[in-house]
C-alpha cells in the first residue's frame, strides 16, 4: 500500500485494499494464508508528520504442531504508524511495515487448541477426542484415517498392541 502525501486532505484519507500475501512475502513452509489480507488505513497528516491507523485482517493456514492437524485462525490486527514528511520522498511505501507486523504475530508452536494432546508416540494415532478435531475440509486424495508417525516407531514395537496411553 502506497500513500502520497501530496494527496493526504486536511480531513485525512481513508483506504482500503487486498494484498495477496504473496506480493508482502508472507507464507512460510508452516504459515499458508486462505486468501487475501484485507488492509483498511486511516491517514492524517499534522505538519511534519503523518499518522497511519490500520486495521488487518485474513485468515491463516497453520498445521498443528503436537498432532499435525490443518486448522485455520484468523487474523485482526490494529495498529498505528507514524513517519516523518520527507519533501524528497512524496510517496510513503507501507508494504514492509504491514508485512513486518504480521509476521510478529505469527504462532511460535501453532496449536488446534490449547488443550491438544498431540500423537501417540508408539503408533501415531491422534490422542484428541473427535470434539476437539476442527472441522476442516480434507485435500482431495488424502485419508483422514491414516496418520503417519512423525517419528520411527522403536524397533521391536507393535503397533497393533498399543493402547494409546497418555505419556
Amino acid at each position: 500500500m502506497k500513500i502520497d502525501i501530496n494527496k493526504i486532505p486536511l480531513e485525512g484519507l481513508t483506504l482500503e485494499e487486498q494484498v495477496n500475501p504473496s506480493v508482502l512475502d508472507l507464507e512460510t513452509d508452516i504459515v499458508k494464508f486462505s486468501g487475501p489480507i484485507k488492509i483498511k488505513a486511516e491517514v492524517s497528516k499534522i505538519t511534519n508528520a503523518i499518522t497511519v491507523s490500520l486495521s488487518l485482517n485474513g485468515l491463516i493456514h497453520l498445521n498443528c504442531s503436537r498432532c499435525l492437524k490443518e486448522f485455520e485462525v484468523g487474523l485482526k490486527k490494529d495498529l498505528r504508524l507514524n513517519y516523518q514528511v520527507n519533501r524528497t520522498e512524496p510517496i510513503i511505501d507501507l508494504d514492509q511495515d504491514i508485512r513486518e507486523e504480521i509476521i510478529l504475530d505469527y504462532p511460535i508452536k501453532p496449536l488446534c487448541n490449547p488443550d491438544c494432546r498431540g500423537l501417540c508416540p508408539k503408533c501415531g494415532k491422534n490422542l484428541n477426542p473427535e470434539r476437539i478435531d476442527p472441522p476442516i475440509p480434507l485435500k482431495e486424495g488424502s485419508n483422514p484415517e491414516r496418520i503417519d508417525p512423525p517419528i520411527p516407531l522403536k524397533e521391536g514395537s507393535n503397533e497393533g498392541d498399543c493402547k494409546c496411553v497418555s505419556f
